[in-house]
């Protein structure tokens, strides 16, 4: 409690992020919280590993509310688990982008403080072999973690957070100076995704794409706060190299993509339609040119001529609809980009 605040009733109860994998998990155990490769996890099962994770850190490790660690890892079910269960013991994690090298990985870990630091193979190793501030446990995100996790005894009293409690503490990217952590609480998270998911209309039967870094605290958002307030499904793709045919297998209906990546897309399409046969060629330009014409008004709703209702129907089923579907953006109703300027026609493009 902040100083000079009134004390708070008796029934008071602080939110936090797990609350929402409880809430979802009270709604429906048995719905798919979470999808990686072959990996699923109801949201039973995502609790039951979550609080694995809290009685770990607070019995095995003996960490306690307020103390840090570090999480360097790409996006997994695990990543997940083990920055719910760190939050659930009162623990912060700095979210640090694997892509950095050991020495700036290690700056940061310094930096935070961290007791323990979970991280996939290589950069474990790298930092077994590196002197570290706070002397943290190093645990391999893998088997390792699998066998440290199967000691966990949960049941025991587990510490309560506060919603002004830390979260997580994503790092800046340090492109103007050194990377700073920005420690972010939970209530900061919930009231951030409330608004998004209450503006856009998400809802336990939406999913989405989680394929930008963890470390980024706009991922932070999407991929965990949104998902733990609206209770809907995340996937994982099975690697960076694989985002655009998970994209079309999966069919999400919220998607974020940087401009580049609407970029590439438009490319790719381009260079397609330039081998295809001629007459291809004019049926799409043909209809791409209805679309720049009457295509935002039909879905504002606005009033356009019956000729061009039509050609843009005639057009949904030969262009617009089959393009949607190999793009593997059949399903999506929200979509956004951010962090670079989007052109007026790659915009008017997807629009």
């Amino acid at each position: 409690m902040h100083a000079g605040q009134q004390p708070l009733p008796p029934s008071f109860q602080h939110l936090s992020l797990v609350a929402g994998v409880r809430a979802a998990m009270h709604r429906a155990p048995d719905k798919i919280a979470y999808r990686h490769r072959e990996q699923t996890r109801t949201y039973r099962d995502l609790l039951n590993r979550v609080d694995q994770v809290t009685a770990a850190l607070t019995g095995d490790l003996r960490l306690v509310p307020g103390q840090h660690g570090a999480i360097v890892g790409k996006n997994s079910i695990e990543y997940m688990e083990i920055v719910l269960g760190a939050s659930q013991a009162g623990v912060a994690l700095a979210t640090v982008n694997p892509r950095l090298s050991v020495p700036e990985i290690v700056a940061i870990c310094d930096d935070a403080g961290a007791r323990v630091i979970f991280a996939d193979p290589e950069v474990a190793a790298a930092l077994r072999d590196t002197a570290l501030a706070a002397n943290p446990a190093v645990i391999t995100i893998g088997p390792e973690f699998e066998k440290w996790l199967s000691k966990a005894r949960p049941g025991t009293a587990v510490p309560q957070v506060k919603e002004w409690d830390d979260f997580t503490i994503p790092y800046t990217s340090g492109t103007t100076g050194k990377p700073k952590g920005v420690c972010q609480t939970h209530a900061a998270f919930i009231a951030a995704a409330r608004g998004g998911c209450e503006f856009d209309r998400l809802v336990a039967t939406d999913s989405i794409l989680s394929y930008l870094p963890m470390a980024w605290v706009g991922d932070h958002l999407f991929s965990i706060a949104q998902w733990l307030v609206a209770g809907f499904t995340i996937n994982c793709p099975e690697s960076g190299d694989t985002v655009m045919t998970d994209l079309r297998e999966i069919g999400p209906t919220y998607y974020f993509a940087p401009p580049r990546v609407f970029e590439n897309l438009l490319t790719q399409v381009m260079i397609r339609m330039e081998d295809a046969s001629a007459i291809k060629r004019a049926i799409f330009h043909y209809f791409m040119g209805v679309a720049r014409r009457c295509g935002a008004q039909v879905l504002d709703g606005k009033p356009v001529s019956a000729g061009e209702r039509i050609q843009y129907a005639v057009g949904n089923l030969l262009v617009y609809g089959p393009l949607r579907n190999v793009l593997g953006m059949s399903r999506i109703r929200v979509a956004y980009t951010a962090g670079a300027a989007i052109g007026p026609d790659l915009f008017r493009f997807y629009r």
